[in-house]
């Protein structure tokens, strides 16, 4: 169970050999799930949901990135009624297997065609609850955090980890970016909201803000 929520669960893998955070945000009375950042392992993740006999009724990508993308294809097999969804603006990189490091790092190529491309600020009504999109430029241009006002957790993808930033010298990547969405997005949160990112251990805002070397409430001599 989601800590001080009786009616929703968070499930956590790591998959894929660049140890990528796939989570399963559910409903647990109603057994329907979205699927965060299926970055592999399609069998591993179907486990999951058919271990808590869920049904999965939406597939979430916080960014394109190959470690994150590489279980969508099973997964719409799997779910065919699942529709993808995925900032804005990262339709291009997700369909470039060149920019979204499929070729030059698993010498293959990998794309996914999108249902839904999502806005910043969008509310989405979805578990029995609202999922909001928060667009989070500078890992890529597209990079989106999803936030989830109800149970305090914000899936971060790759703009932020424990005490530290996604990289930004990848395609679309941008430094100067990623610092503003840390410090005047993501750290703007409730300083209580846990963080759940793509990669390492999950974290809190407030962690963030005293211990993060990137974030502006960390004094640097």
């Amino acid at each position: 169970m989601t800590p001080g929520n009786d009616k929703m669960m968070i499930l956590e893998t790591q998959v894929g050999p660049l140890v990528t955070n796939c989570y399963v945000l559910a409903n647990v009375k109603t057994k329907e799930a979205i699927i965060i950042d299926p970055g592999a392992e399609v069998q591993n993740i179907i486990s999951i949901l058919e271990q808590e006999e869920l049904n999965c009724i939406g597939i979430f990508l916080t960014h394109g990135h190959c470690d994150h993308i590489g279980a969508v294809e099973g997964l719409k097999v799997q779910y065919p009624t699942a529709p993808i969804y995925v900032g804005r603006l990262e339709k291009d990189l997700i369909e470039n297997p060149e920019e979204n490091l499929s070729i030059p790092i698993f010498s293959k190529s990998q794309t996914v065609k999108a249902d839904v491309f999502l806005e910043d600020g969008q509310l989405l009504d979805l578990l029995g609850t609202q999922i909001e999109v928060i667009e989070t430029k500078g890992h890529t241009i597209g990079s989106v955090c999803y936030y989830v006002e109800e149970l305090g957790v914000l899936f971060s993808g790759d703009t932020v980890f424990y005490h530290s930033v996604g990289r930004t010298d990848m395609p679309t990547g941008n430094g100067g970016e990623i610092l503003h969405s840390l410090n005047e997005i993501v750290l703007k949160l409730p300083e209580e909201t846990t963080i759940y990112p793509g990669h390492g251990e999950n974290t809190t805002v407030k962690e963030e803000i005293l211990n993060n070397p990137f974030s502006d409430g960390v004094e640097t001599l």
